[in-house]
């Protein structure tokens, strides 16, 4: 059997289902739909008083523009440990992909392989002539054991904190309170 290989909207979608069955918590005061980005974020209050946030930039226009994004947490009821975890293009390894494959002649196709770069593993079967989908399969199987996100912690001891997020990334939040 192959080796699972998250595409890197696993993540996010893996966060989202973490974040079931909390409160919602609204994001207010992001500019959105700006010319070229979209800024926003979202988030879940736990019963356990976990507070998950997850935050986007998405570049509209593909470019690859960093936001610096100002955030205030409002309301908090005790001081809280945050730990961040971000997935963007430098951390997914569709650029370490293209760089090493480059060697390979894909069979003729109609799609741009840069805006269905997801669909790397479900769509391979077309993607590659047949001698070379067992140089997919070594690299796929290094792949899935690398984690394609950074995380780091986040000082959000005063309930507000700079993040700067990189063009087409994602910031996925885990405030755990202090006992």
């Amino acid at each position: 059997r192959e080796a699972f290989l998250p595409i890197p909207a696993w993540y996010p979608a893996k966060f989202m289902q973490e974040m079931a069955g909390g409160k919602r918590i609204a994001a207010e005061n992001f500019v959105l739909n700006k010319v070229g980005n979209t800024v926003g974020g979202f988030g879940s209050l736990k019963e356990d008083g976990t507070l998950r946030l997850m935050l986007y930039n998405h570049n509209l226009d593909r470019a690859d523009s960093a936001e610096t994004l100002n955030v205030t947490l409002q309301d908090l009821k005790c001081q809280y440990t945050c730990e961040a975890e971000q997935i963007d293009a430098s951390t997914c390894f569709f650029k370490d992909w293209e760089a090493k494959s480059a060697h390979i002649q894909r069979a003729a196709r109609d799609v741009d392989i840069a805006t269905v770069g997801s669909m790397y593993d479900s769509d391979i079967q077309s993607i590659l002539k047949a001698e070379d989908k067992a140089f997919w399969r070594s690299m796929k199987a290094k792949y899935a054991e690398q984690d394609q996100t950074v995380r780091y912690p986040l000082d959000v001891a005063e309930g507000t904190f700079t993040l700067t997020m990189p063009g087409h990334s994602v910031v996925m939040l885990t405030l755990t309170p202090n006992q």
